[in-house]
């Protein structure tokens, strides 16, 4: 579970979780996942050396997070010309969807010019989903380099079990801003900041999936915003008095659209009109199929596309081999299915698990 100070933004298989300040430990659930993989373990930022002090942080939307933090100019006096107040304020953007951007902004609140190194440590495990926090996991090979080319810190993780391989990767992109210094696992920025002056920088966190790099880019988060804006004004609404039921159902009805794996929309012949949500996050993102034929049905009068994905989705995933490892025979539906290293390597059966009576009663009643 999450501690009462973890904050948690997602949007489709990428899920972001962190503590208030944006920081990642590694330590429990904390971390950037993409595929039930924690491809982010540690973000560590600092202002020569100190750790910023969190001023305000606020979740703007289920995939996005924004935060103001700062760090006090040391030798103020009343004096002046450096003034005890005086400080460098660090604001935090983050947006979530095949990966992560985050964009970086520094002020310099004084009179004077400052000259200062920001530096970000980071580092990532691999974890699957349901590995992270326990004490052991299953380990593999980490390479991590700096690829002048694309001006990129890549993380190249490897694992193998019995005759399956698995390879994820991490890639940490400068999208606009200076090229910082790269050493082993940190990024390095020089800053020169007039007074009252700003420096700022973008950075993509991209993933690696089935040989293929995702980037936050690929998300097209206009797109997504305008099939989401045009849901809200298509799809039902309840107006009462009090208002309070009201409020009520459209903030369910909003978390219901957040939950939308954009990804499953791929393999769908209508996305617009048909879509499957997230059976829950952190640990539950991929399909579920008595999950989803249950948010389906009971949010029918909401909307039916969410009714309409949950049965494509498990037609399209019936059962046609016998397998006594995954449960699996002839005609069966799934139950879930998940992509971390633990399934990918066939550790547990999940990577398409049939082990379940209810997915099966369920269709032909919600079909109905």
């Amino acid at each position: 579970g999450l501690s009462g100070e973890d904050l948690l933004i997602h949007n489709g298989y990428t899920v972001l979780v962190t503590r208030s300040d944006g920081s990642l430990s590694g330590s429990d659930r904390e971390g950037l996942y993409d595929y039930d993989t924690r491809i982010l373990s540690r973000h560590h930022l600092s202002i020569d050396g100190r750790k910023p002090e969190l001023i305000a942080a606020c979740t703007d939307a289920n995939d996005r997070w924004s935060a103001v933090l700062r760090v006090v100019l040391p030798g103020g006096s009343a004096a002046g010309p450096r003034l005890p107040e005086d400080a460098l304020e660090i604001a935090l953007a983050r947006r979530v969807g095949c990966g992560l951007e985050e964009r970086i902004t520094v002020r310099n609140h004084s009179m004077l010019p400052v000259e200062t190194e920001l530096a970000i440590d980071l580092d990532a495990d691999f974890a699957d989903v349901q590995e992270a926090g326990a004490e052991r996991r299953l380990q593999g090979v980490l390479d991590v380099a700096w690829s002048a080319a694309e001006e990129a810190l890549v993380f190249a993780y490897c694992v193998r079990h019995q005759t399956r391989e698995l390879r994820r990767g991490l890639r940490v992109r400068v999208v606009d801003g200076c090229t910082p210094a790269c050493e082993d696992k940190r990024l390095r920025f020089s800053l020169r900041l007039p007074p009252h002056g700003h420096w700022s920088t973008t950075l993509a966190y991209g993933s690696l999936v089935d040989g293929r790099w995702r980037d936050p880019a690929d998300g097209d988060a206009e797109a997504r915003a305008e099939i989401r804006a045009r849901w809200h004004r298509e799809r039902a609404r309840v107006e009462s008095s009090p208002p309070l039921v009201g409020r009520a159902f459209e903030r369910a009805a909003e978390d219901l659209i957040g939950l939308r794996n954009w990804e499953m929309d791929w393999e769908m012949d209508e996305a617009e009109d048909a879509w499957v949500p997230n059976a829950g996050v952190p640990t539950y993102t991929g399909l579920f199929g008595r999950d989803a034929l249950t948010s389906g049905w009971q949010a029918a009068l909401l909307s039916p596309q969410m009714l309409r994905g949950a049965l494509a989705a498990l037609a399209r995933t019936q059962a046609e081999e016998d397998s006594a490892w995954r449960d699996e025979q002839p005609g069966k539906m799934i139950h879930e299915s998940r992509r971390g290293p633990l399934s990918e390597l066939e550790i547990i059966p999940q990577r398409a698990y049939y082990g379940t009576q209810t997915t099966a009663a369920l269709f032909p009643l919600v079909m109905t």
